[in-house]
């Protein structure tokens, strides 16, 4: 059997149950009136992005998905970090995977306000080097639970403007694993699929 990475098997994992809630709470409904699908991509700041004691700032580029059934939401969101945008000479790469499940209050015709609970992970390469050599890097995962608000205004019948606040915090993996904490503020636009 070929070796497959443990948190490849965690986050495949992962999607799986988000994709089996999600069925079983449209399973008992009897009703099911709206169903939309949207893509979307946002950019987004973070001013707490944190790696054990290291506090940054940084600008990550997400793509996501809804899937919104009534008013129940689910979502998966891939944000890598723009690493130039990041002042540091020992980071190399980050991005974090997450998966949300949560309720879209309608305030008007054309605003919503999801807020939704999620789960998922942090990864980050990063070099350590002495007196100016080259180093070696190193690799770190943080699963994280977190938060998401995310208030969305529909431009047209395929487009909404939508907008985010989320924080997950992190957890250790390890002896000389470290916790990776994010918070972000964002704004993208969602296309609608269905």
């Amino acid at each position: 059997m070929p070796f497959i990475h443990p948190m490849l098997k965690r986050a495949s994992i992962f999607i799986l149950a988000i994709q089996c809630v999600a069925s079983l709470s449209t399973f008992g409904q009897k009703n099911i009136t709206n169903v939309k699908l949207s893509l979307g991509a946002n950019l987004g700041y973070t001013p707490i992005l944190n790696y054990g004691s290291d506090h940054k700032t940084a600008l990550t580029l997400s793509v996501l998905g809804d899937l919104q059934i009534n008013n129940l939401i689910g979502r998966i969101q891939y944000s890598p970090v723009i690493s130039k945008s990041l002042d540091s000479k020992h980071f190399n790469d980050g991005s974090a995977l997450h998966g949300s499940l949560g309720y879209s209050f309608e305030i008007s015709e054309k605003t919503s306000i999801p807020i939704m609970l999620g789960g998922g992970a942090s990864f980050i390469s990063y070099s350590v080097s002495v007196f100016g050599s080259q180093g070696d890097t190193f690799f770190d995962v943080s699963p994280q639970i977190g938060l998401i608000i995310s208030p969305k205004y529909q431009i047209n019948n395929f487009m909404d403007l939508q907008f985010g606040a989320r924080y997950f915090k992190g957890f250790k993996v390890a002896e000389r694993s470290r916790a990776i904490n994010l918070g972000e503020i964002s704004a993208g636009l969602m296309f609608k699929i269905i």
